[in-house]
């Protein structure tokens, strides 16, 4: 009885060890998963504030630079209440026209 015994308290203290060893395992990966968390987040501000200070420094070059212009076309609309400036010309005219003087 007495060397059964002292098998059950080796068994339970060799448990209790193995548990105490498995939870410090699983708070050492949870801290480093934290801390890997932290310097990624560290990492994205930082490239953040390299990227926003590089387009500040892009808007300051372009700003130096002349602008393009483009050429924009003249409004045109064929609505009945439009302006008679903006209102389309009938096409078909003058092709007619250009028809005519060639035959």
């Amino acid at each position: 009885d007495l060397t059964d015994q002292i098998a059950r308290e080796n068994d339970v203290r060799q448990a209790k060890l193995e548990m105490e060893i498995s939870q410090a395992n699983k708070l050492n990966a949870e801290y480093t998963k934290n801390v890997e968390k932290s310097k990624m987040l560290q990492n994205m501000k930082n490239s953040k504030k390299r990227t926003n200070s590089e387009q500040n420094e892009k808007e300051s070059d372009e700003t130096t630079e002349p602008r393009k212009n483009f050429k924009q076309h003249k409004v045109a609309s064929s609505r009945a209440d439009a302006p008679e400036d903006i209102k389309k010309h009938d096409n078909s005219k003058d092709l007619g026209t250009v028809l005519n003087n060639l035959l």
